[in-house]
């Protein structure tokens, strides 16, 4: 726990902003996941993030390379999804590589192992998996890529 409120602490101002933008994305992500299709959610994210008016959003969010956004987006996600943090956090991080037009896929995946079904979603950009370790990723197999 303290090592969490020292992560925080260590946030720049352009960094809790972003922050701030991406906790309620995060929350109405959750609520509108409960009403709609997967690919019908990252279907609306990318038109959103390709609006011109709503590509600055979140604002400061260019000056950040996709791996301290993952950072970020996790961050986000940890206070709103809980369990499934891994569909939030990909979904945060997929409107912020949208919005800089910035070709990112969300992929699912699951695996079995010891009887138990586990899933995991994460984001690929040309090829590259962002935030997560390929190894991890290479685990499951892909259901879906949108």
């Amino acid at each position: 726990m303290l090592r969490k409120l020292h992560r925080l602490a260590e946030l720049a101002a352009p960094e809790w902003l972003i922050l701030f933008q991406l906790v309620p994305v995060a929350l109405a992500s959750r609520v509108a996941l409960r009403f709609t299709t997967l690919p019908r959610l990252t279907n609306f994210i990318a038109r959103c993030a390709g609006n011109a008016q709503l590509k600055r959003l979140p604002m400061f969010h260019r000056r950040y390379d996709a791996e301290r956004l993952y950072a970020l987006a996790n961050l986000a996600a940890r206070v709103t999804f809980g369990s499934g943090l891994c569909l939030g956090r990909s979904l945060l991080l997929l409107w912020m590589l949208k919005a800089r037009d910035q070709p990112a896929e969300l992929l699912v995946g699951v695996n079995k192992e010891d009887d138990v079904f586990h899933a995991h979603a994460w984001i690929e950009t040309q090829g590259r998996v962002i935030g997560d370790r390929p190894e991890m990723t290479d685990q499951f197999a892909v259901l879906l890529r949108i």
